[in-house]
């Protein structure tokens, strides 16, 4: 199953799974229409008719656009990216058992980008790591308020298996493909992917071409350095895993254990137990840095708000999480 905005890449992705033919896999293209631009169901449309021209399945699923009332906290391409990724997996679980594989066509540029916008927010290893080529998780992995009380139903997670074939391959190289294979067939020209407000935009088509311009390789070179930071995150989670005693869960980490740790490892510690604790919280490492310190103080009784409206708490010797109220309390 294809993730098919029907923009240039994954046009290029699409062709290249199509051709397969009866070697290769069923292909389903979906397209995922998140309502937040006047144009979006003319270019669902569109992506449809370009899918039907090379004999691919499509479906189109169409979002509600209060995308960001649902994702407080973070930007509207964030929201959109969760919501996109939330689509997918509830359509890969409707049509495969087990699920579908979600294919994107997510290539070395779109690595590089997201290695400098991680940096930029100051992300440690883990966030250098940037996009897997294998990943499976389930949807959503963000925090949400606890939806149990007043008749809501609870959240309900669904399994995604994600597989990013192209990671390795520049986007100069889709391009050169697309054309060779597809030659007459226009992707959907999604002019939003031109607004430089929003910062992938921005580092797409001013810092990147700028950095290769000045350093040619540059993109390569983050990639690398992308494929080195994840080696090194999994063996920081390896490690991790075996730090977290096994009543963590029920009684918290205990100060005094976190403190005999080297700085790295327990930050990599509280991550891991934190992320477990809140379902899944996306984390910003201002935060975790910001509980360590306040663990290595050797103080107690203090909290901490650590976003999602979970806070941390140290007490009693160890460190808690304090839950997001349930709805309807």
């Amino acid at each position: 199953m294809v993730g098919f905005s029907g923009g240039a890449d994954s046009l290029a992705l699409v062709v290249a799974l199509a051709r397969l033919g009866g070697r290769g896999p069923r292909v389903l293209a979906v397209h995922v229409d998140h309502g937040l631009r006047p144009g979006s169901a003319a270019e669902a449309r569109r992506a449809g008719g370009i899918a039907g021209s090379l004999g691919v399945a499509f479906e189109v699923r169409t979002l509600e656009p209060a995308l960001a009332s649902r994702h407080p906290g973070v930007g509207i391409e964030e929201a959109a990216r969760r919501e996109r990724y939330r689509a997918l997996a509830q359509v890969a679980a409707v049509v495969a058992d087990p699920p579908a594989l979600v294919v994107t066509a997510h290539h070395q540029d779109d690595q590089a980008e997201t290695v400098l916008l991680h940096l930029l927010r100051g992300a440690g290893v883990h966030g250098a790591a940037a996009m897997a080529e294998r990943r499976d998780l389930l949807v959503p992995w963000w925090s949400a308020p606890r939806e149990t009380g007043s008749g809501t139903p609870p959240t309900v997670t669904t399994p995604l298996r994600l597989w990013r074939p192209l990671l390795g391959e520049r986007r100069s190289t889709l391009a050169a493909y697309r054309a060779a294979v597809a030659a007459g067939t226009e992707p959907v020209d999604d002019d939003s992917n031109r607004d430089q407000r929003l910062g992938r935009n921005a580092i797409r088509l001013g810092v990147l071409p700028a950095l290769e311009r000045r350093w040619p390789g540059a993109v390569g070179a983050l990639s690398r350095y992308a494929a080195l930071a994840a080696e090194d995150d999994a063996l920081l989670d390896t490690l991790a895993e075996t730090a977290i005693p096994p009543d963590a869960a029920d009684n918290g980490l205990r100060l005094a254990d976190l403190r005999c740790l080297s700085p790295a490892l327990a930050r990599r510690v509280l991550r891991r137990w934190l992320t477990e604790q809140t379902g899944g919280a996306e984390l910003p490492a201002e935060r975790v840095d910001a509980v360590l310190s306040l663990v290595r103080s050797g103080r107690g009784g203090w909290r901490l708000e650590i976003g999602g409206n979970w806070s941390v708490a140290g007490a009693g010797g160890a460190v808690r999480v304090d839950g997001p109220p349930t709805f309807g309390q």
